[in-house]
């Protein structure tokens, strides 16, 4: 069943993941005047519609932080501030008081899976404070939504839903209960018990906090695992068959999978039949590595496992001991790499991984990716319009009853295109760019695309497209061709 929204409005904007953070260098969003630009055009809007950004999560990146931890209770509202306050940064929190300064002008922002500490009480609460400036108004039009259950608007009579879609990422799952545990437990004096990151958080600390500092261009590589993971086998291949940080990342993704079949994560997710590989997309390894990958193939693995947890079920194992247990029965069968794979050239292994990456990764806007089969799995009929971001990736896909849109990312990528890829003499050259690491060698092969998903009425229609935002000579937007829902 649907609950109507309280929220209606004549258009509704949407950019997510703008990720926010990070020590000069080391910043993957560098277009601050660009987006106070857009949320000033919003503002000025005609005056008599009633408009509302959304800024669908991953706002900011704690993860990028320097001396970056898997989860700071105490340290994100410093944190934050210093975001805010950061000369790459600073132009966007005047721009987003003066927007909800202004009448008929409203804000939300939801929950992403590097910014996870905005949902404790205190983060929240700071964050609301800077954006409204003390101004009462403006802070009864500042939604926060930052308990999984998205932002529920309509615009005319459609429904809409906002959510980040890192709750369909087994990588990336926000443990609400966990969050809603501690920050109870830290009001009321206590200790807080243990915080348990998950897999993509312990990839992004554990592992790729510190190849980064060698190879700048890894953080360039979105989304982490069917993107940088490739790449991080290449560089490192060690990781994958000596006991060291990936193996607390493998067991994260195993012990969630599990949980979230056994219901412990509270996802009500009946008639979904997805797959282990599915879930974690770990094919791409298979096909970049060939036999250097291993014998037993991902759905093995899939059908073996869930007769185990089923055998295990049925003769009364209790779950909670089941998903810790899983962990052992499956990390068991690791993901092997030969020996001719690591004796390889270093330069000869990335230049693979990224040539895998560059046929794979599909930015058309009508690919039906994991991302969306999950959502459409996951979100009812009865919800018109669906908009999600976590992907990186802009898409724009019909839906049967309604339309689902991703409305990408404002920041820097690299260009596998750009990388001479198909020549092993010319990758030297770029290789010798990538691990120099500078901003000046980097940004011949970084390519942005900011976009923002609008859903407006208009002449007794409501009308969906997804809009790129720049300095073009028609003004700041520009519709994207064969977008429209």
């Amino acid at each position: 069943m649907l609950i109507d929204p309280s929220y209606h409005f004549d258009d509704l904007y949407v950019i997510s993941d703008l990720h926010l953070g990070g020590e000069e260098g080391f910043q993957i969003f560098n277009q601050g005047d660009l987006l106070a630009d857009f949320i000033d055009h919003l503002r000025q809007l005609p005056g008599d519609r009633r408009v509302c950004l959304v800024i669908n999560g991953d706002l900011v990146d704690f993860l990028a932080e320097p001396d970056p931890r898997h989860f700071d209770p105490t340290g994100a509202a410093g944190k934050l501030d210093r975001i805010l306050a950061d000369p790459s940064f600073d132009m966007i929190l005047p721009s987003l008081q003066r927007f909800l300064l202004t009448s008929r002008r409203h804000l939300a922002v939801t929950l992403g899976n590097h910014d996870l500490e905005l949902a404790l009480p205190w983060v929240r609460e700071r964050l609301i404070e800077r954006i409204s400036d003390g101004d009462a108004t403006a802070r009864s039009r500042l939604y926060t939504v930052f308990d999984g259950t998205g932002f529920q608007a309509k615009v005319g009579g459609l429904s809409v839903l906002c959510t980040h879609g890192n709750e369909t990422d087994i990588l990336n799952v926000n443990d609400y209960e966990r969050l809603r545990r501690i920050a109870c437990q830290m009001a009321f004096g206590q200790s807080p018990e243990a915080w348990i990151p998950n897999a993509g958080t312990q990839l992004v600390i554990d592992v790729m906090s510190e190849i980064k500092k060698r190879y700048r261009f890894v953080d360039l590589l979105k989304p982490e695992l069917t993107a940088a993971v490739p790449v991080l086998l290449a560089l490192r291949p060690e990781y994958v068959t000596e006991i060291g940080k990936l193996i607390p990342f493998g067991r994260r993704v195993v012990t969630d999978w599990v949980r979230r079949r056994i219901r412990l994560l509270g996802e009500d997710d009946a008639e979904s039949e997805s797959s282990l590989e599915e879930e974690i997309e770990v094919r791409p390894l298979q096909e970049i590595l060939g036999d250097a990958f291993g014998k037993e193939t991902v759905e093995e693995l899939d059908e073996d496992y869930l007769k185990w947890v089923e055998d295990q079920l049925e003769a009364g194992t209790d779950p909670e001991s089941l998903a810790k247990d899983g962990e052992r029965a499956l990390l068991g069968r690791q993901l092997r790499f030969s020996d001719a794979w690591k004796k390889l050239d270093i330069r000869e292994r990335l230049r693979r991984a990224l040539l895998y990456l560059q046929k794979e990764q599909d930015f058309s806007l009508k690919h039906q990716d994991p991302m969306f089969k999950r959502m459409d799995r996951l979100v009812g009929k009865s919800v018109d319009v669906v908009i999600t971001g976590h992907t990186h990736k802009p898409r724009s896909i019909p839906r049967s009853g309604g339309h689902y849109f991703n409305s990408g990312s404002w920041i820097q990528r690299i260009r596998s295109g750009s990388l001479a890829l198909d020549d092993k003499e010319a990758f030297n050259e770029v290789y010798g760019d990538l691990s120099e690491g500078s901003q000046s060698r980097l940004t011949r092969y970084v390519e942005q695309e900011p976009v923002v998903v609008s859903i407006c009425r208009a002449e007794g229609a409501v009308k969906g497209a997804i809009q790129r935002v720049g300095r073009f000579p028609s003004g700041l937007l520009e519709p994207v061709p064969d977008s429209e829902m």
